[in-house]
């Protein structure tokens, strides 16, 4: 039987997902401007997604049970499912994104 419940698992998915971020803030640290701006949309996007899908754990974990009786295999299915809902949620806004992240770090 399983320590952890699927919900939880998501739960600890979406914040490992934001987790690594720092991998990408600790390259940008005395880089151009340009990897900045690739370091913060990073954040943001991987915040704004686990922000977007933790009030449906819930709902989403009842989705995945349909994917798999393999709880590892549910939150691998879980994972990739999060990572291309939240790349395609991004795509219609990504002008309106670019120019957030220019606003945040503009030109000097």
């Amino acid at each position: 039987h399983s320590m952890v419940t699927l919900p939880c698992a998501i739960a600890i998915m979406l914040g490992s997902n934001l987790g690594t971020c720092i991998t990408a803030l600790l390259a940008a640290i005395g880089s151009n401007l340009e990897a900045r701006r690739i370091a913060l949309a990073h954040v943001m996007l991987n915040a704004f997604g686990a922000i977007a899908f933790f009030p449906f754990i819930d709902f989403f974990a009842q989705i995945l049970m349909f994917t798999s009786s393999d709880m590892p295999r549910q939150i691998a299915n879980g994972h990739t499912i999060y990572n291309i809902v939240c790349s395609a949620a991004a795509l219609p806004f990504i002008r309106q994104f670019a120019s957030l992240i220019y606003r945040l770090l503009p030109n000097r």
